[in-house]
């Protein structure tokens, strides 16, 4: 047996005497050291001191693994000097010390049986950030369920990672859910979610579908269910204007149907429209109109200066129409002077007389003596069907 002092030996030699006298005391015998003079019928030991304190055995983790500490007995104490905590031998032989937790060092690991009580009306269950527990099925089995019963799942900061609630038994299967929040934005419901739910004039609206098939604004409906904006995807065609085919699909045709909002020109046939409505291909106007496929303007200048009769044959003058001017042989020309014509001369009638060189002929008559055609300018129309 080894003792230390730091007291003066000659006290020490007076007091060991009383020492080995108080290891013969019987088994049901008390022993105090320090403090008042008064035992406590409950100890069998008392250490009593204002600023001391009882100093266990020091030991490692390898220590508390091996023997004779590995089969020590049940309700040793012994401080690690690893983790710098306290640990207990629960049970007697080859058994596993315990960890006795301080309130800082508690992990699932450390952790034996917690037991809550049944907590107060209106008691949250508050899960802070960066504080975890991992439940998984080597911990609670599978049959196991968490319940609450009229309560509230609150967060008191932002949280990462994922939380999953299962609302049993609140829907159909296949049908899609609608959750009941209150005032403080908690869950106290759910249900299948309906086509009715969404009451005109409210706050309630659809907005996006993901993130890969819309941009933020893509789609958007107010409570009344009206569309605010929509984003079409897959429809690269600039200024194509939609609409629905045969099965009801919004749809577009390239160069076929396609609005210009610079210039504000719709191109029907035309990918490039040059005027307000610029058709490439026949139309009609009006419900007894005739299909037509396009109607040209331009001029000419002709010249005429040999004098005619009302007696002499009609005045017949070729004109070459300009360049870009596509004529067909069965073309209707519709030809007016810009000036008036000489008087007692006018226009009898106009036609195609050469298609592939642009030529129409203008026919002129006189009902005076020795007048001129002269030169003119006409503006010619030409209407194709």
């Amino acid at each position: 047996m080894h003792i230390f002092y730091k007291t003066n030996p000659r006290i020490f030699s007076r007091l060991l005497p009383l020492m080995l006298t108080l290891f013969a005391l019987p088994a049901a015998a008390q022993i105090k050291f320090g403090g008042p003079p008064v035992l406590r019928n409950d100890a069998i030991l008392e250490l009593g001191s204002g600023k001391k304190g009882l100093l266990l055995p020091r030991v490692n983790n390898a220590a508390i693994a091996s023997h004779p500490l590995d089969t020590a007995a049940a309700g040793m104490l012994v401080f690690n000097t690893n983790d710098q905590s306290l640990y207990i031998k629960k049970f007697d032989a080859l058994t596993p010390w315990t960890r006795i937790n301080d309130g800082n060092n508690l992990s699932l690991n450390s952790l034996t049986d917690v037991n809550i009580g049944a907590p107060a009306a209106n008691q949250l269950i508050r899960f802070q950030a960066g504080k975890w527990s991992n439940w998984t099925p080597d911990f609670i089995s599978t049959s196991q369920l968490l319940t609450f019963t009229g309560g509230d799942v609150e967060g008191t900061t932002a949280l990462t990672g994922n939380i999953v609630l299962n609302l049993k038994n609140s829907v159909a299967a296949g049908s899609f859910p609608k959750l009941t929040y209150n005032a403080k934005g908690l869950i106290t419901g759910g249900g299948p979610l309906l086509a009715a739910d969404i009451t005109g004039g409210s706050n309630n609206y659809i907005q996006n579908q993901t993130a890969a098939a819309q941009t933020s604004a893509g789609f958007r409906i107010d409570g009344a269910g009206t569309v605010k904006s929509m984003t079409v995807t897959d429809m690269t065609v600039d200024g194509g204007v939609v609409f629905t085919n045969a099965t009801g699909t919004v749809a577009q045709k390239a160069a076929q149907l396609v609005w210009d909002n610079a210039s504000n020109e719709l191109g029907v046939g035309t990918a490039t429209p040059g005027a307000k409505l610029d058709v490439n291909g026949d139309f009609k106007l009006g419900t007894n109109g005739t299909p037509l496929v396009g109607i040209q303007k331009t001029s000419v200048s002709v010249t005429d200066i040999t004098p005619f009769s009302w007696s002499d044959a009609p005045r017949q003058v070729v004109a070459t129409l300009p360049t870009g001017i596509v004529l067909k042989s069965n073309d209707n020309i519709i030809v007016n002077p810009r000036t008036n014509l000489t008087a007692r001369v006018g226009i009898a009638w106009s036609r195609v007389t050469n298609a592939g060189a642009r030529q129409i002929t203008v026919c002129f008559n006189n009902t005076g003596n020795d007048a001129t055609v002269g030169t003119v300018v006409l503006d010619v129309t030409i209407i194709q069907n």
